[in-house]
């Protein structure tokens, strides 16, 4: 039988202590192999970024990579990208620099020295001789730091600058033919807009860039540039997401024929992919036969010519998109019930609808069920004349109810970053005080992404 009392005075079963439970506090980064996949975790008792790789076979254990190692760094301050699966094996980047690892609990080698953690390294590519990554040089303490591409020679150790002069660098990617470099870079004019928003400026850090390709020589240098957001290499075509159409959308750049070809390979008024952030957060994944697209919360593959969607009524939210050349696809997920997880989707047979299994999991299910969780409606109201979404959550408790004619009080969020996005993704901070009767407003104010170029730029 439920209490009658007021709200925001309930007890809950949800305390702070649970906080600090689980499997792990989040799936931070994910590469997939043909043989399986590596991921890094936070760990829930630690802290730390632990590396992990397991392969796809049935019934296969979880393994730790590198276990005196906390995989992650702060280029650009929010990291991401920070380790490579090669053929023979994983390079990756610590507080103390950039190493290389052939086996589980083999020793590590070092590539690079973050020279008392002045330097920072992400976002790696390769060629068969030579590592290229993002580095970001803090030198003098209370100046900018100096944002460069480095190639690093596999065998000397030896380190050079590629690109420098620009505020920003990310995404280096290596052709297929190794001869060929790929990389987007902005400057802080160009991430800021030009308005002013309560004395703020916007910042957005994927308009107004450009992609540059270069030619590799063999000394680890390049030259040649040509003139978008997650660039990749398909054969001798570039894949892209760009947001000429006002929606982030999947594009094809012919760069081999003597004129500039560009082709929407799936034209849609929603956005494919969230801003760039982080880096190596990406919004698809091809392999020659098959291109799987994070479309707007909603996961989508293109193969024969088709756009199909793969059902997952329980998840909400994707990213860090990675496919085999066995079309066996793995990305983080999240929903209103469900916490971070790594998703494996298995499109191997055309005739078949995608098998989906969970990998791993912030937060077992089972461990979710007792809780009183409220999932969220999304609602839309006008600004000034303009539509902005939301999503309200009501007070949820099995055990209380509110005082009839009351009204809980409203707990009113704003995301992060000016150009962050609310999603409906589980947070057990919200659901904090939804179960201890209090209402949470999420607001997709003016100048969130989700919603178009138009919207964005407000």
């Amino acid at each position: 039988m439920t209490k009658e009392a007021a709200y925001g005075s309930w007890t809950s079963t949800i305390t702070p202590d649970l906080f600090a439970k689980g499997n792990c506090k989040a799936i931070c980064e994910l590469q997939a192999v043909e043989e399986g996949v590596f991921w890094v975790e936070q760990s829930a008792t630690t802290g730390k970024r632990e590396l992990y790789y397991q392969s796809a076979k049935p019934s296969a254990a979880r393994i730790r990579w590198a276990p005196e190692q906390s995989v992650q760094n702060y280029v650009h301050e929010y990291g991401g990208g920070s380790f490579l699966p090669l053929k023979d094996c994983v390079v990756y980047s610590t507080a103390e620099g950039v190493f290389s690892q052939a086996s589980p609990g083999a020793p590590p080698i070092q590539l690079a020295d973050a020279s008392e953690k002045k330097l920072r390294s992400a976002d790696f590519t390769a060629s068969d001789t030579h590592i290229y990554c993002v580095n970001e040089a803090h030198l003098q303490p209370g100046v900018d730091p100096e944002n460069r591409l480095i190639s690093i020679d596999k065998e000397t150790k030896e380190q050079k600058v590629v690109a420098s002069g620009a505020d920003f660098y990310a995404s280096p990617r290596v052709s297929p033919d190794g001869k060929r470099l790929v990389w987007m870079q902005w400057n802080h004019v160009n991430m800021c807009k030009g308005y002013l928003l309560i004395g703020e400026l916007q910042l957005q850090p994927w308009d107004e860039t450009s992609i540059h390709m270069a030619v590799l020589h063999d000394d680890g240098t390049a030259s040649n540039e040509i003139n978008y957001y997650c660039p990749s290499w398909l054969e001798d075509k570039l894949l892209m997401v760009n947001d000429s159409s006002n929606f982030w959308n999947e594009y094809e750049v012919d760069i081999v024929g003597p004129a500039y070809k560009e082709k929407n390979l799936f034209p849609v008024e929603r956005e494919i992919g969230y801003p760039l952030w982080q880096f190596a957060d990406r919004p698809y994944a091809a392999n020659g036969s098959c291109l799987v697209m994070n479309v707007d919360g909603r996961l989508m593959y293109r193969r024969n010519g088709h756009v199909r969607t793969i059902l997952t009524p329980e998840y909400t939210v994707f990213s860090k998109l990675s496919i085999t050349q066995g079309n066996m696809v793995y990305a983080t997920a999240a929903g209103p019930r469900k916490d971070s997880c790594i998703l494996r989707i298995d499109l191997s047979k055309e005739d078949q609808d995608p098998i989906i299994t969970v990998v791993r999991t912030a937060r077992d299910d089972a461990d979710l069920e007792p809780l009183d969780i409220s999932e969220p409606e999304r609602i839309v109201f006008e600004s000034d004349g303009v539509p902005v979404s939301a999503w309200f959550y009501t007070p949820k408790n099995r055990d209380f109810t509110g005082p009839p004619g009351a009204l809980p009080p409203v707990l009113l969020l704003g995301h992060a970053g000016p150009t962050g996005i609310a999603t409906d993704a589980l947070d057990l901070r919200k659901q904090f005080f939804t179960s201890r009767g209090f209402a949470v407003l999420d607001v997709n104010y003016r100048g969130s992404t989700g919603f178009g170029t138009s919207f964005r730029n407000m």
